[in-house]
């Protein structure tokens, strides 16, 4: 080896032990931190995704559930009590009837998409979808109290209160809960 100005010789190793290897990865491998001998670069490390951990749930809320069970069964019983209130009717029944079944008609649908909304969307911790059961809870209460007050369809009110006090008492409870939970965050 020839001992030019513009070239350095190798300094040398100490006790005779062997040059670092650079060590390249391959996806999936950790990465290996190697010190490049004296008066050459570093090399490069390459990168490694780092592990993402799963997300943490949280628990399911009986609570929530069990509103959700109430609102699908209010849902499917009022959609019965819709096909017997469309059957009873005649020719002479004024016309505001036909717009509180429709109005009767919205809040069954709504009562039955919200309880399978909030069955799907147990975990979650939010208010709105409790809210809107409770809303179309109360809203078919008052479409069949107003029937029955009437005299139109005396025992609608009977059985919305049957199925619809339980799942808006239950749509209370989760809404304090949920209320009493973000006061805490």
């Amino acid at each position: 080896m020839e001992n030019r100005p513009d070239t350095q010789p190798p300094p040398p190793e100490p006790n005779g032990a062997p040059a670092p290897q650079f060590v390249y990865l391959q996806p999936g491998q950790q990465a290996v931190y190697v010190q490049a001998p004296p008066g050459q670069p570093a090399p490069s490390i390459y990168y490694q995704k780092p592990y993402n951990a799963p997300v943490q749930r949280p628990p399911s809320s009986g609570l929530r559930i069990s509103a959700g069970i109430f609102g699908i069964i209010l849902g499917f019983w009022n959609l019965l009590m819709l096909v017997a209130m469309l059957f009873t009717i005649s020719s002479y029944t004024p016309p505001l009837i036909g717009f509180l079944i429709f109005f009767h008609l919205i809040g069954t649908l709504a009562a039955l998409t919200l309880g399978i909304m909030i069955m799907a969307k147990h975990r979650r911790r939010s208010c709105e979808i409790p809210t809107m059961l409770l809303g179309s809870t109360v809203w078919l209460i008052t479409i069949d109290a107003f029937m029955a007050w009437n005299s139109w369809f005396p025992g609608a009110a009977l059985f919305t209160l049957a199925g619809g006090l339980p799942t808006a008492v239950l749509g209370i409870i989760v809404l304090a809960r949920e209320a009493a939970a973000a006061k805490q965050k």
